[in-house]
C-alpha cells in the first residue's frame, strides 16, 4: 500500500483535531497552556496576557500506552460475606504516575508570591517537590493532556 501525503490547510487541520480525528504525531513532545489561560473576554481577547501564561512542556503516551493504563487503572473486588461487587479506583496514583513521566519541564509558572516555580527532575522523571507545586485540578488536566495527545493541541491552534 503506498503512503499519501496531504497538505492540509489551517482550518481544515483544526476541524480534524478539534473531533480527535488527526493521528498521533510520531514527536509526543509539546506545549500546553492550562485552560484557565486560555480562556476569553466576549471581544475575544485574552483575560489573561499571553506573557504570563505558563508553558508546561509534556510527553504524550500514544494509543497503546493510553490503553494499557486504563487496563492497570482499578480493579473489580468481591466482598464474599456481603455478595458485593464494587469497583476500586486508582485513579490518583495513576494520575501521578501519568504527570511523572509525561511532565518534562515547564516555564513561566509562579507561586502566590511571584517565584517562579523551579522544575526539578531526576533521570528525566519530575521531582516529587515539583510535582506538589501542582494543584490538583492542573494535575487532573495535565494529566488528561498527556494522555490525549493527538497531533494538535489548543495551543498550536491558537498559534502559541
Amino acid at each position: 500500500m503506498e503512503t499519501v501525503e496531504r497538505v492540509l490547510d489551517d482550518a481544515t487541520r483544526k476541524l480534524l483535531a478539534e473531533t480527535g480525528m488527526l493521528g498521533f504525531t510520531e514527536n509526543p513532545k509539546f506545549v500546553y497552556v492550562p485552560k484557565a489561560f486560555r480562556e476569553k473576554n466576549e471581544d475575544g481577547t485574552y483575560k489573561i496576557p499571553k506573557e504570563h501564561w505558563p508553558k508546561f512542556h509534556l510527553e504524550g503516551k500514544d494509543g497503546i500506552e493510553s490503553a494499557k493504563m486504563e487496563d492497570t487503572m482499578g480493579h473489580m473486588e468481591f466482598d464474599s460475606k456481603t455478595d458485593v461487587r464494587r469497583w476500586v479506583g486508582k485513579s490518583g496514583s495513576k494520575r501521578i504516575e501519568i504527570l511523572k513521566g509525561g511532565i518534562k519541564g515547564w516555564e513561566n509558572w509562579f507561586d502566590n508570591e511571584g517565584k517562579e516555580i523551579p522544575f526539578r527532575q531526576n533521570q528525566s522523571i519530575i521531582h516529587n517537590e515539583s510535582l506538589k507545586r501542582i494543584p490538583v485540578a492542573l494535575a487532573i488536566e495535565l494529566a488528561n493532556a498527556i494522555t490525549d495527545r493527538i497531533t494538535l493541541t489548543p495551543e498550536e491552534t491558537e498559534g502559541l
